[in-house]
C-alpha cells in the first residue's frame, strides 16, 4: 500500500492589482517572518503537493548532510522547487514576477527525522506539524504583504481556472492519495 501524503502548508495569494515591485514583497515577507522557513513562490512553480514534499525532503536531506547551496532555507526550497543548482536562476523562474496577480506562500516545516545519505523514500514518518502556529504565521504574512488567500491547492490549473474547496465535483481525496 503506497503512503498517504499528508497537504502541504501552502497557500495561494492573490493582489486585486498586479503586482508591480516583487522585491518589495520579497522584503516585507523577509522582515515579518517568524524564521527564514518561509517562502513566497510563483503561482506555477509548485505542481502539487508531492512536488512540495519532495522539495521539502531534498532540503531536509541536504541540510542533514551539510551539503545546502543557498544560506537559507527558503532559497534552498525555491531551487529545489525549480530543480536546479543555480541559485539565481531558482529564484528568476521560481519567485514572483511583475505583472503576476497569484503566487505561493509556504512554510518549510522543520523536521523531527534525520534525513542522512541513506535516506529512502517514501518516509516513515511526516513532520509534526503544529497546524495552528503556521495558519497564524500564514494569515499575519498574508496581511502584511497585502494579499488575499484563494481557496486553492498546489497544482491547479493557472489564472481565472482555479477550483474552490466547496466544489462537490471535486475528489480532494485524490490529493493526498497515491
Amino acid at each position: 500500500m503506497k503512503p498517504i501524503i499528508p497537504p502541504y502548508p501552502a497557500w495561494g495569494l492573490f493582489w486585486d492589482e498586479p503586482i508591480s515591485n516583487p522585491h518589495g514583497l520579497i522584503e516585507i515577507l523577509g522582515s515579518e517572518r517568524p524564521e527564514d522557513g518561509w517562502a513566497l513562490v510563483s503561482r506555477s512553480c509548485p505542481l502539487g503537493d508531492r512536488h512540495l514534499w519532495s522539495a521539502w525532503l531534498d532540503v531536509q536531506r541536504r541540510s542533514a548532510c551539510n551539503e545546502q547551496l543557498a544560506k537559507g532555507t527558503d532559497v534552498e526550497m525555491i531551487r529545489a522547487l525549480v530543480g536546479t543548482r543555480a541559485i539565481r536562476s531558482a529564484l528568476e523562474k521560481g519567485s514572483p514576477s511583475a505583472g503576476d496577480q497569484e503566487a505561493w506562500l509556504i512554510a518549510v516545516p522543520e523536521s523531527n527525522t534525520n534525513f542522512g545519505h541513506d535516506f529512502e523514500w517514501p518516509p516513515n514518518s511526516w513532520p509534526t506539524i503544529d497546524y495552528t502556529t503556521i495558519a497564524h504565521w500564514a494569515t499575519r504574512l498574508t496581511c502584511a504583504l497585502g494579499a488575499s488567500v484563494m481557496p486553492i491547492r498546489p497544482g491547479f490549473p493557472a489564472k481565472g481556472d482555479a477550483v474552490p474547496y466547496d466544489d462537490p465535483s471535486i475528489p480532494w481525496k485524490s490529493w493526498i492519495q497515491p
